[in-house]
């Protein structure tokens, strides 16, 4: 089987790898833009106008001290919440929670909605190495190099699929796209976890392997790792993974891909109810309570837009945030998703003649992935409205690109032909 996995594509893989992590290495930023919009956030304090998502990544930085100083961690998985005594993290170093006295007995408290385990990963890994500087730059520099090595997956897949010429847009797409040149070297959204089941997929649809119960048990554990770092978005992961076969039934008419989409579908259920039990259990052992109660809880307030005003929100206005910010913002070198969705909209007007049924249908699909998040938890995305440059980035953003870029390819070779026709 590993014969169809080329000499040609070996080289694509590396070269996209290399260009991707050089890209986002180089690109990545961690500004905030227009940071006016986030001044009556509760989590302003902490993420403050020069810091998007300080809040949220605080949560591993200070459980990755507990191993930098040599402190035994008191809980399994969880993460850690500084607690007020200490303040924000930058008053002690760049990243610490705790104070340089009293060690043994750091403020704060475990951030108990999700197991967390990139944190555990990202400790583990600083443990290992004996880092001690608190910057943690090279485990940053590693979540960039994993998200690269697994977007270049999907990008030979792209390569294989739809041409060399929309693999090119997918990889220009991704080096350039806000979404990941914010997320890349996050170790708490540690991308490289939303990419590991569109991964899998994507590398035994390349193999020619159809076989259900190869595709069951493979992506099962995918689905499970992603699951226990988070349950954030995982609609978008789910549907994203079902990339190839939608393409199969859509593009190529076969039927039978439907069903390996929903093996992929009943394989993400079996990962998300294992991690549910694996919840369940820590929770109990490390709190004495039950962890369902609190993550039911917890989506349930999500999911209400008078969450939104309890926290002083008013949901239209988070709605024109959302539309706002992911179309002028231009932190750091990111394409805002604005420019992104208006080039799309004028390719299809272009490309309308070349357009048929399937691709609209594999488009349709693509942008089902991408906002079904909103559907789900629409208070999670609205309060934190620059998520959607994430969800936007996969599944719609990459692959809509590269078909897009092959029905232009399409639209010009018929041109050319008609013209070389028409010359006497």
């Amino acid at each position: 089987m590993f014969r169809q996995l080329s000499h040609s594509a070996a080289t694509s893989y590396c070269l996209f790898a290399l260009v991707l992590f050089a890209g986002l290495a180089f690109l990545q930023r961690d500004g905030n833009a227009l940071p006016f919009f986030y001044k009556d956030y509760p989590t302003y304090p902490v993420n403050g106008e020069k810091h998007f998502d300080r809040n949220s990544e605080s949560l591993v930085l200070n459980r990755i001290d507990f191993a930098a100083r040599d402190i035994p961690y008191p809980y399994h998985f969880h993460l850690w919440r500084s607690g007020p005594k200490t303040g924000p993290a930058e008053q002690h170093s760049d990243t610490s929670p705790l104070p340089d006295t009293a060690l043994d007995q750091p403020h704060g408290a475990p951030y108990r909605s999700q197991i967390g385990v990139q944190a555990w990963l990202w400790a583990g890994l600083t443990e290992w190495l004996d880092i001690r500087d608190g910057s943690y730059q090279l485990q940053k520099a590693l979540s960039v190099l994993f998200a690269s090595l697994l977007a270049a997956v999907l990008l030979v897949w792209v390569r294989k699929n739809l041409g060399a010429l929309p693999s090119l847009a997918g990889l220009a797409f991704l080096t350039f796209s806000t979404g990941m040149n914010l997320f890349a070297g996050s170790l708490y959204w540690s991308l490289w976890l939303f990419l590991l089941p569109l991964a899998v997929t994507c590398l035994l649809d390349m193999l020619d392997i159809r076989n259900r119960y190869v595709l069951f048990i493979t992506t099962l554990p995918a689905f499970f790792v992603k699951f226990l770092a988070g349950y954030e978005f995982i609609t978008v992961i789910v549907l994203a993974a079902m990339t190839p076969y939608a393409w199969d039934f859509f593009l190529r008419h076969n039927k039978a891909a439907a069903f390996r989409a929903a093996i992929v579908g009943a394989s993400s259920i079996g990962a998300f109810l294992l991690s549910f039990l694996c919840y369940e259990w820590l929770f109990r052992t490390d709190f004495g309570l039950s962890g369902i109660d609190h993550l039911l809880g917890r989506s349930q307030a999500w999911s209400v837009f008078q969450t939104l005003e309890d926290r002083g929100l008013t949901p239209g206005i988070q709605v024109a945030k959302l539309l706002t910010m992911n179309f002028i913002d231009l932190n750091g070198y990111g394409i805002p998703l604005g420019v992104c969705l208006l080039a799309i909209a004028l390719a299809l007007i272009q490309a309308r003649n070349q357009l048929r049924a399937a691709e609209m249908g594999f488009l349709l699909f693509l942008l089902l992935g991408s906002t079904s998040w909103l559907f789900i938890q629409p208070g999670h995305l609205l309060f934190h409205p620059r998520y959607a440059t994430l969800v936007f980035s996969l599944p719609f953003g990459l692959f809509a690109v590269g078909l897009l870029t092959r029905l232009f390819e399409v639209r010009y070779r018929l041109k050319k032909a008609a013209r070389a026709l028409a010359t006497p």
